[in-house]
């Protein structure tokens, strides 16, 4: 059978990923020839040269942003139907390994960091506890002064808005649980849906031992919730209840009343951060059953509200491209008109919501009291 003539618009596409490709094999080489003179310009002026590479570097990452326009999906798009997550991520994936074999000097530099290599292979899941600890502590795992990716890792971790997002988050999470605890006597119940090492919590934890406040904190990952018990060690174990459960077991559990939760005084529920990685559809299936629980556990004379409290990433994320093209670091953003639907299925007017991002603005804020 005689080859099928390639149609003038797949001709045009294959000339716009070549000339894309052509693009980034030459930044590449750019880079590797600075890496190569990285002793010498270091030598002669540390601050010029650690700077000429935040300056590539971030270059790169611009550049970067013309691979979204060579997929056949729009980044809006995530989150809506997990069969086409499925599917646009491998298309992605085929094009990011493209991508990484045109750029061997930088492949080779990522490499070499620590950081880089937890948040490429995730040996314990995407947005694993020690990934965010390194984050949260501005750890730089590299250790030898003058060597390049040291400077790297300390941008990355310490400078970038990225990761100074997680820390802003944090300390707003941490705020808003003090304040429910203040409000609500002693023994108030806080459930910590994907917990991970509980830092929030670890910049309170006197002030909920003090006020006897009972947590519970829900993970899958038993590593993580060690260390999370660890870092509350203040807190008497009895006021502890670490649930070993992915989000969906944990929610499934409420309607068999097998959760592990003492409901009659839960005042907060929060998930930070764990909705990056779901679709809107199990997002919205978490807080309808969440909401039902504490309706149906209240009954309609209590008077008294719990906080709801959920982060997601926006879905302006200027270090996006890195990420996920040159890292493994995929997270779904979403605009405010998707997370004032989300927030929406709690309300029962539309005052009582509020939605609003951390200092660096790259963070939603979603929090309610029903």
């Amino acid at each position: 059978m005689e080859n099928q003539e390639k149609t003038p618009s797949h001709t045009k596409e294959n000339q716009e990923k070549e000339s894309f490709l052509e693009k980034m094999s030459a930044l590449d080489d750019k880079f590797g020839e600075f890496i190569n003179n990285w002793e010498k310009k270091f030598e002669e002026n540390p601050p010029k040269a650690i700077s000429e590479l935040q300056t590539q570097l971030m270059t790169i990452n611009s550049k970067l942003w013309d691979a979204y326009d060579l997929l056949s999906f729009n980044l809006g798009d995530r989150g809506i139907d997990r069969k086409k997550d499925k599917k646009n991520n491998e298309e992605l994936d085929e094009l990011r390994i493209t991508i990484q074999n045109k750029m061997p000097n930088l492949i080779s530099f990522v490499n070499g960091s620590p950081f880089c290599q937890r948040i490429t292979e995730w040996p314990e899941g995407p947005g694993d506890w020690e990934t965010i600890n390194a984050i949260v502590d501005q750890e730089v795992m590299v250790k030898k002064n003058g060597n390049p990716v040291y400077f790297w890792e300390k941008f990355l971790v310490s400078q970038l808005p990225i990761t100074k997002q997680h820390r802003e988050k944090l300390k707003i999470q941490s705020k808003i649980a003090e304040e429910v605890i203040k409000n609500n006597g002693e023994n108030a119940g806080i459930i910590s849906i994907g917990c991970g090492g509980c830092r929030d919590l670890e910049y309170i934890q006197d002030k909920l031992k003090d006020r006897k406040a009972k947590l519970y904190l829900v993970d899958h990952n038993n590593n993580a919730l060690r260390d999370a018990n660890n870092r509350l060690n203040r807190i008497d174990d009895n006021n502890k209840s670490l649930i070993n459960k992915n989000v969906i077991e944990f929610i499934r559990g409420l309607d068999k009343n097998d959760d592990q939760v003492d409901w009659k005084n839960v005042k907060m529920i929060y998930a930070g951060g764990l909705f990056d990685y779901l679709d809107d559809k199990t997002i919205n299936f978490i807080l309808d059953k969440i909401k039902n629980k504490v309706q149906n556990f209240r009954g309609e004379n209590d008077d008294q509200t719990v906080k709801i409290l959920f982060t997601n990433i926006r879905d302006s994320n200027p270090f996006q491209p890195f990420m996920e093209f040159i890292l493994n670091w995929r997270l779904i953003g979403r605009d405010k008109k998707r997370m004032e639907g989300i927030l929406n299925s709690l309300e029962k007017n539309e005052s009582d919501g509020k939605l609003y991002t951390e200092p660096t603005g790259l963070t939603w804020i979603a929090e309610i009291s029903i």
